[in-house]
């Protein structure tokens, strides 16, 4: 069963909308001093893909930059540290971030196929993650696809 976000018209716009409201609540999280205070705090961003991080992060440090006194939070990094020490981002299908991934972080990065859902890769899943990592190093894949959950996650793989 479909949800309401991938039915009728402005589907097209609340899938789009998807990376703005995450951006919105990572912004408040980091800025007002949340993952300072809790500098355990893991996050996960999924289902909104990872191509937006670089740019998100530039304007972080960017704003953090030109009102920070405005803002009235004292913070002991930069936005972007935060960011990259406290949150992972999953994606289906995204060449742009994979094309970015050192920006980010190999580490905070991880695919995911979005099963059951409409945006999922399913069946199709090897030819995507064959499409998004070509030309990628094959321990960059395994560590995007694979590691990177199971170490999260603290997994036990046989």
């Amino acid at each position: 069963k479909e949800s309401r976000i991938t039915r009728g018209p402005g589907v097209i716009t609340r899938y789009i909308a998807f990376p703005h409201e995450i951006q919105r609540s990572l912004a408040t999280l980091i800025s007002t001093g949340v993952l300072e205070r809790y500098p355990n705090l893991k996050i996960v961003s999924s289902e909104n893909d990872i191509g937006w991080i670089p740019h998100f992060l530039y304007r972080l440090d960017h704003a953090w930059t030109k009102f920070h006194a405005i803002e009235g939070v004292k913070l002991s990094m930069r936005p972007s540290d935060y960011f990259k020490r406290q949150v992972w981002g999953t994606f289906q299908d995204d060449p742009v971030g994979v094309a970015t991934r050192h920006f980010f972080g190999l580490d905070r990065i991880m695919w995911a196929s979005d099963y059951p859902h409409t945006d999922s890769t399913w069946p199709h899943s090897r030819k995507v993650i064959a499409e998004n990592f070509a030309g990628v190093p094959e321990n960059e894949i395994k560590q995007m696809v694979a590691q990177n959950v199971i170490e999260l996650y603290r997994m036990e793989v046989n």
